[in-house]
């Protein structure tokens, strides 16, 4: 179990993969409109995008490196690294996030709106690294 034999063109790939979901995620036709209008926020009141961008892209690099630790350190296969998305994006993501969301007495559908990313992200990111990983 060498962490130096994860394959970092897919890690890259599942990174690239899981900005360009949440950068489709966000857009008007899917639920932009929505996630402002429940953050309480126009989309002139956001300024540039550029560093949340950068910050993106980095963090999930770091989410995709972890992801391909944890799927290489258990020796998953293709199926079992999807299920293990489905543990990490439900079973904590979701979990963890849900108090947080009622403390700041945020609507449910604001919850299911983040919650939904980090489900689709994890399955992509899992499928790419399970696959070639």
């Amino acid at each position: 179990m060498d962490i130096a034999q994860i394959n970092l063109s897919a890690v890259l790939l599942a990174a690239l993969a899981k900005f360009m979901v949440g950068a489709l995620w966000y857009m008007p036709f899917l639920f932009g409109r929505a996630w402002l209008q429940d953050v309480g926020k126009k989309g002139e009141d956001l300024g540039s995008p550029l560093r949340p961008m950068m910050l993106s892209a980095a963090l999930g690099l770091l989410t995709a490196y972890t992801l391909a630790v944890i799927i290489m350190v258990a020796g998953l296969d293709f199926i079992q690294s999807l299920a293990m998305a489905g543990l990490i994006s439900i079973g904590i993501m979701a979990s963890m996030i849900g108090p947080q969301m009622a403390y700041e007495n945020r609507s449910f559908r604001l919850y299911a709106i983040y919650v939904g990313q980090y489900i689709v992200e994890f399955f992509v990111m899992a499928a790419i690294i399970g696959a070639w990983g």
